[in-house]
């Protein structure tokens, strides 16, 4: 018979129905699936890391809102005080007398005079308030009244404003009246032969 010759069918004797024999020469489907490369572990890594990333969006950063000129005046500030002796015609700074005063920024003059003997006195022993007391004076040995190179009234905070310094490194100086007196009746304190007598009755006046 041919190679190529059809199967004959047959009829089912109880059903009736014909039937066809399947073929003998069915050949299985070739399979289309198709063999993958080999991963390394880095790959296999790199990949999930890939993937991992691709789900999670970066939040955005915020910007960071600088705020300038909406800064809190703090309630108290540590200044320094120190003491200064007349000693061969001049007012020098006493070494070791150097101390830290906590004071509200808008402190005045007087006030801070008050509040700087008052500490002055109580760490040197030697010291009493004497019949004028003290004048507390900026470092060029000039007395504490107004701002320098003005006439509006001192205060603390406007003054570190105007010099430009923290409040830890402004000194201001304690002296007793007598001596910042006498300093400036020297007549080698002012450019002429005499004294300055506007000078000498200004610190009076305001005493």
């Amino acid at each position: 018979s041919s190679v190529n010759e059809k199967p004959s069918s047959s009829v089912d004797c109880d059903t009736g129905r014909t039937v066809i024999p399947t073929s003998t020469n069915a050949t299985t489907p070739a399979s289309t699936s198709q063999s993958r490369t080999p991963v390394s572990f880095n790959e296999y890594r790199q990949r999930k890391e890939k993937e991992r990333s691709s789900r999670f969006k970066p939040k955005a950063k915020k910007a960071k809102i600088e705020k300038k000129g909406n800064e809190k005046t703090p309630s108290e500030v540590k200044i320094n005080i120190a003491l200064k002796k007349l000693r061969d015609n001049d007012l020098k700074f006493v070494r070791g007398s150097s101390l830290p005063l906590t004071v509200c920024p808008t402190i005045g003059s007087t006030e801070l005079l008050n509040k700087a003997a008052e500490k002055i006195v109580k760490f040197n022993s030697d010291l009493t308030f004497g019949a004028f007391g003290f004048t507390l004076l900026y470092p060029d040995r000039t007395k504490v009244i107004n701002l320098p190179g003005s006439e509006e009234p001192f205060t603390l905070e406007k003054y570190k404003k105007d010099i430009g310094k923290a409040y830890t490194r402004l000194t201001f100086y304690i002296c007793k009246t007598e001596d910042y007196l006498e300093f400036l009746y020297r007549p080698s304190y002012c450019s002429d032969s005499d004294p300055d007598f506007d000078i000498i009755d200004k610190v009076l006046n305001n005493l």
